[in-house]
Formats: structure tokens, C-alpha cells, sequence
């Protein structure tokens, strides 16, 4: 039988354990929640529902169980998931923030290139355009070489003014990546030519940096600009702020825009909120004083 909605009360599949992991600690278990396909089906709606008006393009979930609760999210939002992990974990270069924990202090790595986006000037052109692409590499040091590669539907080097589908091109000293595409005029292909645009930590174009970016050429049209990766940190719980707010550093340190942060628990009287960027939305599910 599928339980009414309106009739889930989740506080009520939240289970308090005293001293766990240590004496005088109240650990508030979540493990119920997720073992009920309709309460967790319900957590994960009400959740999306209250971080939809800050139109992420990503989620970021904190290890462990941010993995948990954020991978379900990115599911039905219908946007991307990237990890944030414990050292040791992800391969490939890296960025890094140490932090206090109440006793000691640990450290949160994510991928270099987990935000990097390639960012036409326009998403429609008419032939005899210049495209501008700009590729925002901030984590990756000015002087790098990156290498492109143009494809896609009706797509060949006769599109383009230099006959070039291929090449390669530096990072430059503010930290991004530019290419100048002259579409030609190219009388063989009739209708709507889609043109996509790969970007290459490689010259064998086998490590892609970011998501393909499309174009459509021969449309009478343009459009503005992609808006940049706006980035949703969410974890299980709100505690004291510490680990929320490491992650939203390594959020703008990898070049993201971090849009808000979303828990399905709050501890309030721990105030970690107040650890937490200004201005930056906070969603959390369940409040407990």
C-alpha cells in the first residue's frame, strides 16, 4: 500500500540513539527514513521542492552520507552529482581544504576539473558569425595547454573560416581558455547544423574537461550566454558547520558558484549556520531546536 504524502510526518522515522558515537551525544539516526521507500520518496521530493527556486546546475555531496541523500537529489532534479571525498579517495589532480573539527582537524579533497564549463558566446549563430568559446579553467594554472576538437550534426572543417576541427590553445593569465570559430559559409548542408564543442586536458583527446557544449549554426537567432555551474552543497545534517562550510569553500575554490546548501537535519542549537557563507541560502528538511 503507498502511504499518503500529506501524512508522512518524518520526524517520526527519525530515531534518536543516546550516546553514540560517545557519551552525551544524542545521535539522530536516519537509516529509518531511507528504509522506507515512500518516506524516503517523500524526503527526497520535499527536498527538491525547496531547493528548486535556487536553480542548481550541480549537486555536490559531502562524504559519506551526503552521497546518500545528494545522489538521490541530482536524480530527481535531473542535474549532475560530483563528490566531495576524504583524502586518499579521488583520483586525478585535486583541490584541497584542511578544517577544525572540535577535537583535531581533517581535510576535504574534490576533482580540479569537477566545475570547469565551456561557455559559447551564443547558442544559435548564422553562418558568417564569429562564435567566441570561452572555457572556464580556473583551476587549472595559466600557461597550461588544452586541446579542442569540433564536431557534430552536418558538422566538417568547411564550416569554419581556418579548416581547423582540432587544435590546441593556453590557459591564459586570468584563467580561461578562448577560441574565435568564424563559421563559414557553407553552401552543402541544408537546415539546422549542430556544433559540438569538446574541450582536452590531452592531444589523444581521452581526459574531457567539463560537458560537451552545443551550438546550432544556421539558425536566424541568438541566444545569451550559458550561465555559469551554480552548485548545491547537501549533506544528511547540520551539526556545527564545520564540514558543511569546507565544502562550500572547495565549492569556489574549484571555481563553482555556490548557490546554497540543503540538509535534510538541523541541529539549530548547535548554530551552524552561522559558520556558513553570508548570504548563501540554507535549506534543511528538519529542525530540531
Amino acid at each position: 500500500m503507498t502511504v499518503s504524502v500529506s501524512s508522512i510526518d518524518l520526524r517520526q522515522h527519525v530515531r534518536e540513539i543516546p550516546d553514540f558515537p560517545k557519551p552525551g551525544i544524542l545521535f539522530r539516526d536516519l537509516t529509518p527514513l531511507m528504509r522506507d521507500i515512500d518516506v524516503w520518496r517523500e524526503v527526497i521530493r520535499r527536498l527538491a521542492v525547496q531547493c528548486e527556486p535556487l536553480q542548481p546546475d550541480l549537486i555536490v555531496g559531502i562524504e559519506s552520507r551526503g552521497f546518500i541523500v545528494g545522489m538521490a537529489l541530482s536524480m530527481a532534479m535531473g542535474i549532475g552529482f560530483v563528490p566531495i571525498r576524504k583524502p586518499g579517495k579521488l583520483p586525478g589532480p585535486l583541490h584541497r581544504v584542511d578544517y577544525e573539527l572540535e577535537y583535531g582537524s581533517d581535510r576535504l579533497e574534490i576533482q580540479r576539473d569537477a566545475f570547469i564549463t565551456i561557455t559559447p558566446s551564443a547558442t544559435t549563430i548564422d553562418e558568417g558569425q564569429v562564435l567566441t568559446t570561452t572555457v572556464n579553467t580556473t583551476a587549472i594554472p595559466a600557461g597550461t595547454q588544452l586541446h579542442y576538437s569540433l564536431s557534430g550534426k552536418g558538422i566538417d572543417a568547411a564550416d569554419f573560416a581556418s579548416g581547423r576541427l582540432t587544435g590546441q590553445e593556453t590557459v591564459g593569465s586570468d584563467g580561461s581558455f578562448r577560441l574565435s570559430h568564424t563559421i563559414a559559409n557553407d553552401e552543402s548542408t541544408e537546415g539546422p547544423e549542430v556544433l559540438e564543442i569538446r574541450i582536452f586536458a590531452d592531444s589523444d583527446h581521452c581526459h574531457q574537461l567539463g560537458a560537451t557544449a552545443t551550438v546550432t549554426i544556421n539558425d536566424s537567432s541568438t541566444s545569451p550566454s550559458y550561465a555559469g555551474r551554480r552548485v548545491l552543497v547537501v549533506d544528511d545534517l547540520l551539526a556545527t558547520g564545520g564540514t558543511a562550510a569546507a565544502a562550500g569553500e572547495l565549492v569556489t575554490v574549484a571555481g563553482g558558484s555556490l548557490c546554497g546548501f540543503a540538509f535534510v537535519i538541523e541541529l539549530a542549537a548547535l548554530n551552524g549556520r552561522q559558520k556558513l557563507p553570508a548570504g548563501v541560502p540554507v535549506d534543511s528538511l528538519i529542525v530540531y531546536p
